[in-house]
C-alpha cells in the first residue's frame, strides 16, 4: 500500500488533491493515510452498504 501511494504522489501535478473513503473502524487504513498526511474531511452516513464512510483528502 505504500508503494502504491508513492507512486501516485509522485505522478500527480502540483496542486492535486487526493480524496478517499474508508471505513470508520478500519484502524490500519486510517492510521495509513495519517501518516500520509491525510486528514478527514467528513462523514458520511451510509456511504458503504455496511454503514458510514469515512472522507479523508490531502493535496498532493
Amino acid at each position: 500500500a505504500t508503494a502504491l501511494l508513492d507512486a501516485l504522489f509522485d505522478a500527480l501535478p502540483a496542486g492535486s488533491t487526493v480524496t478517499i473513503a474508508v471505513r470508520p473502524d478500519n484502524e490500519a487504513a486510517l492510521a495509513l493515510y495519517e501518516r500520509y498526511g491525510f486528514e478527514v474531511a467528513e462523514r458520511r452516513e451510509g456511504y458503504f452498504a455496511s454503514g458510514p464512510g469515512l472522507v479523508l483528502s490531502r493535496d498532493a
